[in-house]
């Protein structure tokens, strides 16, 4: 079943990002697709937006294998072109980075508040290696 279409503007940017996931797209296409937000939808012409840092993502192949998947789950052609900005805005690797930063965040933050992590800072002049935190999956089981 085809995803919803999105309600407004402000939420092309999760349905892009959502639509993106669904695609059968891997290597340098799904790269490109997750570097892009969808600026315009007209029709069967659909403009994506593209970071000038992300050029290099870009030829004809992967242009065209996302403008295939894309076609194939709406099952009507659809043609895309790509127009590009210094700053793309929240394209879904852009969201899923920041997804990542915040959960590192709390990551960090809980180790700093465990009694067991503060005890053993102040005992024995432990540090606390930061760059080992990983985020916990949302599906992993606690201890």
């Amino acid at each position: 079943m085809p995803l919803a279409e999105p309600e407004s503007d402000q939420d092309v940017g999760s349905w892009w990002a959502a639509l993106v996931e669904r695609l059968p797209l891997d290597g340098a296409a799904r790269n490109l697709a997750r570097n892009t937000v969808l600026a315009a939808r007209q029709e069967n012409q659909w403009t994506l937006r593209l970071s000038t840092g992300h050029q290099v993502l870009v030829n004809p192949e992967r242009t065209q294998e996302l403008a295939g998947a894309l076609s194939d789950y709406f099952q009507r052609r659809i043609r895309l072109n790509l127009e590009y900005d210094a700053d793309a805005g929240d394209t879904p690797e852009a969201i899923d980075q920041e997804r990542r930063r915040v959960r590192l965040e709390e990551a960090r933050g809980a180790l700093l508040e465990d009694r067991t992590v503060q005890t053993l800072i102040q005992q024995f002049n432990a540090r606390l290696d930061e760059s080992s935190i990983q985020p916990r999956d949302h599906d992993q089981p606690t201890d």
